[in-house]
């Protein structure tokens, strides 16, 4: 596990949701790691020749988990 990445994201949703429950809370650090799954995602399709698939599960990721954007 990259706990260096994990701590960032934890710090981040910190820092945007200070004085939030604890659901809340929950939800925005769940919500930066999806993210930050998008963004590996569409990293790994870059170059490569049909990158439809990249962002169809982008897509299925975003609906899964219920995050508006990546």
């Amino acid at each position: 596990m990259n706990e260096q990445l994990i701590g960032d994201l934890f710090a981040e949703a910190m820092r945007q949701m200070t004085g939030s429950t604890s659901r809340e809370f929950s939800q925005k650090f769940a919500a930066l790691i999806v993210q930050e799954c998008c963004k590996e995602i569409s990293y790994a399709s870059v170059g490569r020749e049909d990158p439809v698939f990249a962002y169809a599960y982008i897509d299925h990721l975003r609906n899964t988990f219920g995050v508006e954007k990546c």
